[in-house]
């Protein structure tokens, strides 16, 4: 069979990123056309290959945790050349990409580095817009997360010679629900005792629970400028800062949670709202 691979290993630093792969790979195995034709290859570091293990022997998982990289291009060119890769999936134009640009297919998230350029560094901004354009002049199919994304594209690019295709997937969250026990459960029981009082008119407030990486490369203060507002009046004692979280756990949280809120300055679609579908709550989407 043709083989279509998904290379995780240039997210290691991005979990969202390594849950979109993980989403897109849920629909393409629900793809009765794939499935017939196309095997699914996943190239990830053991920390994080626990993430695409739920798809059992669906997939050909492959794990690399070497740093060398001379060492790695020589594994992913030794992947794709002999076994039958045909496409690669969210395939980055670095010098090993760059060799398979014909079997790429593009991804970009979205065009923040752009409409937020105050959020990176000089050369950082620089980086990012020569690899966007590598992708937008080549006539590959380029996948959008969103419409927003399609319409920052034809502003941003305009000349682009790529064909663009706006995916919405599906989030694949169950094996982590059905972890979700009563046990684990009791985590959140003081948020449904909070909300019965409340309900009785004894609290007027909700409480909010944070969950999320606590480091930004971009603005190291960002965080303790946040806990100092969130030390003061009224505020203080209604918010819980619970840093980056398993993922099972923050499962666990949105679905006892009264709403969800997605805070976003550029981000038309994400994973937080597919799951927020997923487990039919309220979201307050920004």
């Amino acid at each position: 069979m043709k083989k279509i691979l998904f290379n995780g290993l240039g997210n290691r630093g991005w979990i969202g990123g390594l849950y979109y792969l993980k989403n897109i790979i849920f629909s393409c195995l629900e793809s009765e056309k794939i499935k017939k034709e196309y095997r699914i290859v996943v190239l990830i570091d053991s920390a994080h290959a626990d993430i695409f293990t739920c798809f059992g022997n669906r997939i050909d998982l492959h794990i690399y945790d070497g740093t060398n990289k001379a060492k790695l291009a020589l594994y992913e060119m030794n992947l794709i050349w002999l076994h039958g890769v045909k496409y690669c999936y969210a395939l980055e134009l670095n010098k090993i990409g760059s060799l398979f640009a014909s079997r790429g297919i593009f991804w970009i998230p979205d065009f923040q580095h752009k409409t937020l350029p105050e959020f990176f560094q000089p050369e950082e901004l620089a980086r990012k817009d020569v690899t966007d354009r590598k992708m937008t002049e080549l006539p590959n199919t380029l996948v959008l997360s969103s419409e927003d994304a399609r319409h920052d594209l034809e502003r941003f690019y305009p000349e682009h010679k790529c064909r663009t295709q706006v995916v919405h997937f599906v989030s694949y969250i169950e094996p982590e629900l059905r972890t979700i026990t009563p046990e684990l459960e009791r985590g959140v029981v003081a948020v449904r005792a909070i909300e019965r009082i409340k309900k009785r008119g004894l609290l007027a407030d909700y409480d909010f629970v944070f969950t999320g990486n606590l480091e930004d490369y971009r603005n190291p203060e960002y965080i303790n400028e946040l806990k100092a507002i969130m030390e003061t009046e009224p505020v203080a004692g209604s918010i819980r800062l619970l840093g980056f979280v398993e993922r099972t756990e923050q499962l666990c949280i949105m679905k006892n949670a009264a709403f969800i809120v997605q805070p976003s300055l550029c981000e038309g679609w994400g994973t937080v709202l597919e799951d927020a579908k997923v487990l039919d709550k309220a979201v307050l989407l920004s």
